[in-house]
């Protein structure tokens, strides 16, 4: 037997702790069921562990650490897992909103994509713009004053044109690189629910190991 839980209605990520099901074989020759709707327990009073072996994996996981899943009573309610519900995560999650893009580079030292924080810079001008109406009471139906937003505008061009700049004059100080070879990469975008990584898809499509072992040796390579 495996088991699955029915999504909320009301909350796509949030799986609704009392509607699980204990799927049998009939079930599956149905079709109703797939393998992207199977999910594991997580720890909690309100939980429903697998009847099949699976839930010795559980217990023994947990009287390595002297804790019993079922019979966990403590004095301080934070240590005692009888105060916690638990919930139910996906075994295979499907991303969201996927896409895919092959971009050509020779600088791997040059971000191929903006980051948040430039993004945010961009955007900079116009929120100062409207916070300095804010503090002068000139908010009227969330207009700006161009004017003001054209000098904003100009000052940040003019800055970033010095620095360009300046940035030129090091080039020509310092010798250039010759170009590399061409590199190709994979630009991924997705979107995925909670307690759900980006960083475990990108192993798992790289086929590299997922346990702690693996990442901590990576590290000391790096």
């Amino acid at each position: 037997m495996v088991t699955i839980y029915v999504l909320n209605d009301l909350d796509l990520w949030k799986p609704n702790v009392d509607v699980v099901l204990v799927v049998t074989a009939e079930d599956i020759h149905t079709g109703n069921y797939t393998i992207d709707d199977v999910v594991l327990p997580m720890p909690g009073s309100r939980v429903i562990y697998p009847s099949n072996d699976i839930a010795n994996v559980f217990h023994d996981l947990a009287k390595k650490d002297a804790i019993s899943l079922l019979e966990s009573v403590h004095s301080v309610k934070e240590f005692s897992l009888t105060s916690i519900t638990g919930s139910y995560r996906r075994v295979f999650q499907k991303p969201l909103d996927f896409e895919w893009e092959l971009l050509s580079y020779t600088d791997g030292n040059i971000p191929l994509v903006e980051t948040d924080l430039e993004k945010i810079a961009k955007s900079k001008p116009v929120k100062k713009a409207r916070e300095e109406d804010l503090a002068n009471g000139n908010d009227k139906n969330n207009l700006f004053d161009c004017t003001k937003q054209s000098e904003i505008l100009e000052n940040d061009m003019k800055t970033e044109t010095d620095d360009n700049e300046v940035e030129d004059e090091q080039e020509d100080v310092l010798p250039r690189v010759e170009s590399q070879e061409p590199q190709m990469a994979l630009k991924l975008s997705f979107t995925l629910p909670a307690s759900c990584y980006a960083t475990m898809a990108i192993r798992e499509l790289l086929k590299t190991s997922t346990s702690r072992w693996t990442a901590a040796d990576v590290d000391e390579l790096e």
